[in-house]
């Protein structure tokens, strides 16, 4: 075969496979990622809170029982003596918010009135009625609003700070008929660490024993300040006002002052009671106008005494005096109400007393009155 054909040919045919061709190939080009945009801090500032879910409804139930042994020790008792449940009381406190609540209190009382004064089960039977049925909106961080059956603004601070209604009534409501609770609207208003508190309520005036008979109101006020302050209370000084017309032109006007000091060894509290009344002279049917007043003090002191008894924690000596004139132009008729006694306290909800209570009056016709009593007050 001619050269010149064979060279033709291999030219046709191409390269050898036997021979490695190199061909570079081409680098690929990579678009360099994209830096991420810097976050906006002002506006994550910016951004509001979550809002918390409101917290569920809830349902407060408590209660206090007292129990009562009574033995009458004046002369002409003949050793006259009873058991008794003085008081009862059933508490319902609901919450719809952290603005709203209220509170119903039921209280089991006997029905009539025993011959000191204090109520006694004389008929065979006790009675449920309704002492508090309330709402409560706090309106603003030191403003609460209420408005139904309430406390009246100055028994329960003296109660507080006395702790020991279950032995009887404060002096203002036995002898100068200053109630605990009325149907009306009330404001109470703390200042910012709660040591000053004013509580200002209009109200019916005839007590939460009674119904509205009339168009008169009564308007009470009460200030409260913490002096020196103290875990347990210290040094308050309390004051209270209030002014009612129990028909046109018969005028009811209360004011009362007191001074207590609260400690871990004790409570200690001292005031006085003036009131003023104007009333129908029987004799001459013109308004006649009575001024009364008198001092109370009270306390109980904690004693560093162990007594040998289940469950016993701490022992107390309570004592109180309230004196009473109803009116400084009449002669002899003063009245003088002692207490003194013991009690035996089982924790923090649960306490036996054993007391004395007398009643003297400044009128020589009139005996006084003596009993010795026993109470357990129970609490849940």
């Amino acid at each position: 075969m001619p050269v010149s054909l064979v060279l033709a040919l291999r030219l046709l045919a191409g390269p050898s496979f036997d021979v490695p061709l190199e061909v570079p190939l081409p680098t690929p080009t990579v678009s360099p990622a994209p830096e991420p945009s810097p976050e906006p801090e002002d506006e994550l500032e910016t951004w509001p809170e979550p809002t918390p879910p409101p917290p569920a409804a809830t349902l407060k139930i408590s209660g206090t029982i007292w129990p009562t042994y009574r033995y009458d020790l004046s002369a002409a008792a003949e050793d006259h003596n009873q058991f008794d449940v003085s008081r009862a009381y059933l508490i319902v406190q609901p919450s719809l918010s952290s603005a709203i609540d209220g509170r119903l209190t039921l209280e089991v009382v006997p029905q009539a009135a025993g011959p000191d004064g204090e109520t006694s089960n004389t008929t065979g039977s006790l009675v449920v009625r309704l002492k508090h049925g309330f709402i409560a909106w706090r309106a603003a961080t030191p403003l609460e609003l209420t408005v139904g059956m309430l406390p009246t603004p100055w028994i329960a601070y003296e109660e507080d700070v006395w702790g020991y209604r279950i032995l009887g009534e404060t002096g203002a409501g036995a002898f100068f008929d200053v109630r605990p609770a009325d149907i009306g609207a009330g404001a109470r208003v703390r200042s910012p660490g709660g040591r000053v508190e004013l509580h200002a309520q209009v109200q019916n005036g005839e007590t939460y024993a009674q119904r509205e008979t009339n168009k008169y109101k009564e308007f009470a006020g009460r200030i409260a300040v913490q002096v020196l302050p103290h875990a347990n209370g210290g040094l308050k000084i309390g004051g209270y006002h209030s002014h009612s017309l129990r028909d046109r032109d018969l005028e009811k006007v209360r004011t009362i002052g007191m001074v207590s000091w609260q400690s871990r060894l004790g409570t200690a509290m001292a005031g006085w009671v003036r009131a003023q009344d104007v009333r129908i002279d029987l004799l001459s049917g013109r308004p006649d106008r009575i001024h009364g007043d008198g001092p109370f003090a009270a306390g109980h002191l904690n004693l560093p005494l162990a007594v040998p008894l289940e469950n016993v924690t701490g022992t107390r000596l309570v004592a109180r005096v309230d004196y009473a004139d109803p009116d400084r132009e009449t002669n002899e008729d003063g009245i003088m109400r002692t207490m003194a006694g013991i009690a035996f306290l089982a924790g923090e909800k649960s306490q036996v007393i054993f007391n004395v209570q007398r009643t003297s009056f400044q009128d020589p016709l009139t005996d006084p009155r003596t009993a010795g009593f026993v109470h357990w007050d129970l609490r849940f």
